[in-house]
């Protein structure tokens, strides 16, 4: 999952890139694209990632190497805009079984544990949010109008983000447990059988969820 973060998306003109292009792809809509940098995830300090470290030792020792997770409740938030980002529950769906594959080994000798299961979907149409990106406005209003219990559901927004970006998420120590700045923002293209090939599988979610 790791290599989404260094691959990115841009819009290109059609005068820049022909449909033919092998390194471009086609939206639905007939936009061009080709592929660069995308995860606005901000990097973690050595010290945030020590920290992160620690906390994980510690929950391994106090409640047992075998596992350090549990069930996670994901609240989908479909943001489309005219005939774009609607995406089928069939997609969704897949990408929920996607994160359980992708967190159902080890990582440092430690099982997991994790589990995902689908909670809800809404869908809304708003153009700004559509277009959302990190840190601004929208992004703000978007997850205050849609969030659901921050602090015991996985709020995931599907939408087209700006600045080329595939995704992003904050770390769990950015904002208080139950705020609704928590949460992942991810490119409707970039689930399973969505139109951002190689990119189509899943693995942003992934990502940006870990």
């Amino acid at each position: 999952a790791i290599s989404v973060c260094t691959a990115a998306l841009v819009l290109a003109q059609e005068t820049m890139r022909t449909p033919d292009d092998p390194v471009a792809g086609r939206t639905p809509s007939g936009e061009i694209l080709e592929f660069g940098r995308q995860c606005a995830t901000p990097i973690p300090t050595p010290e945030e990632q020590a920290a992160v470290g620690s906390a994980l030792k510690a929950y391994a020792l106090n409640y047992g190497l075998d596992a350090v997770g549990g069930q996670i409740k994901v609240a989908w938030h479909v943001i489309y805009f005219g005939s774009s980002g609607n995406i089928p529950q069939s997609q969704i769906d897949a990408q929920v079984a996607e994160l359980n594959k992708a967190y159902s080994g080890f990582y440092g000798g430690v099982n997991t544990g994790f589990t995902f299961v689908l909670a809800s979907v809404d869908r809304t149409s708003n153009r700004k949010w559509f277009g959302v990106t990190p840190q601004t406005n929208n992004e703000t209003q978007m997850k205050n109008a849609l969030a659901i219990d921050p602090a015991h559901r996985l709020n995931v927004y599907s939408a087209r983000p700006g600045q080329n970006l595939l995704g992003w998420a904050y770390f769990p120590n950015s904002f208080a447990e139950n705020s609704k700045m928590h949460g992942v923002v991810i490119h409707f293209g970039s689930v399973p059988g969505g139109f951002l090939a190689p990119y189509n599988l899943g693995g942003t979610l992934d990502h940006e969820a870990g």
